[in-house]
């Protein structure tokens, strides 16, 4: 550098930069994450559903080998009381540094006169209206602000899910727009801010309890995209991946949102394979 006078100055700065032909996952922060899968099939008063079990029990077999999951809790065929137990230890064991993934397989039903939606544990009333041991959604969404991770991704495989999502329209979210996933920046980023993040199988609506072999045609391509991913890989990304396959066999709308009256901050759920 010059001044006016002639005179010189020196000044070393050393740059380290992130390449992005390595391994990105050796950049990514080290986070805790945690999961509650459940998995509904076999009802006291409902009719049985076919893969939910399946579902949920390959989904943390993967979670467990190939990602980087601290404790992965499996309930099959949980009650009511069962259901809003586990999120209570969710409640009381995770921090702010920690990451959660909720995935539902099951019964699901809304209510026309309250516009609400309905997860069905197993020991629910089959009722057209609101019945006793019905867990009403709106529940799923307080534990949730209650929960202290920084990352949530709830996932929902049951009929009428796109609910969550009505009161701010059918929209999906947007991609970020510096969004790179050879980037190891980017996830730094993502990671750095609070995500509470939603993925359906569908919208309003029936979903199909099947038509993927063993699994739910939802459950079928969320596995898929999971097994394939090789890096390190967000939340926006895996519902983009679902929905194309999803919707390219049956006439289902996966969504993808952030959750209702829960704080936001841009942030994506960020699923890093291990090693």
């Amino acid at each position: 550098a010059y001044d006016g006078g002639g005179n010189t100055t020196e000044l070393l700065i050393i740059v380290k930069v992130l390449s992005t032909t390595a391994n990105v996952n050796d950049s990514i922060p080290k986070e805790n994450y945690y999961a509650l899968l459940i998995g509904n099939q076999n009802y006291k008063t409902w009719d049985d559903l076919d893969t939910p079990i399946n579902d949920v029990t390959e989904i943390g077999k993967i979670l467990k080998t190939k990602y980087k999951f601290k404790e992965v809790v499996v309930l099959k065929d949980a009650t009511y009381n069962q259901l809003d137990e586990a999120f209570w230890k969710m409640n009381d064991k995770l921090t702010s540094q920690d990451n959660l993934l909720i995935y539902y397989a099951g019964h699901g039903k809304k209510v026309d006169n309250l516009k609400k939606a309905f997860w069905i544990p197993v020991d629910a009333k089959n009722l057209e209206e609101r019945g006793r041991y019905w867990y009403n959604t709106d529940l799923v969404t307080a534990h949730l602000g209650s929960i202290k991770a920084k990352h949530i991704l709830l996932v929902s495989d049951s009929c009428f899910a796109g609910l969550y999502g009505k009161k701010r329209g059918s929209e999906n979210i947007e991609a970020d727009l510096e969004r790179d996933l050879e980037d190891p920046a980017y996830f730094i980023k993502m990671l750095g801010r609070i995500a509470r993040v939603y993925l359906t199988s569908g919208d309003d609506g029936p979903v199909h309890d099947g038509m993927g072999g063993k699994h739910s045609i939802f459950a079928k391509h969320f596995i898929k995209v999971l097994k394939q991913n090789k890096t390190t890989i967000d939340s926006y990304e895996i519902s983009h991946k679902v929905r194309k396959g999803v919707m390219g066999t049956v006439s289902q709308n996966p969504q993808y949102n952030y959750i209702n009256e829960l704080e936001h901050a841009d942030g994506e759920f960020v699923f890093t394979a291990r090693n």
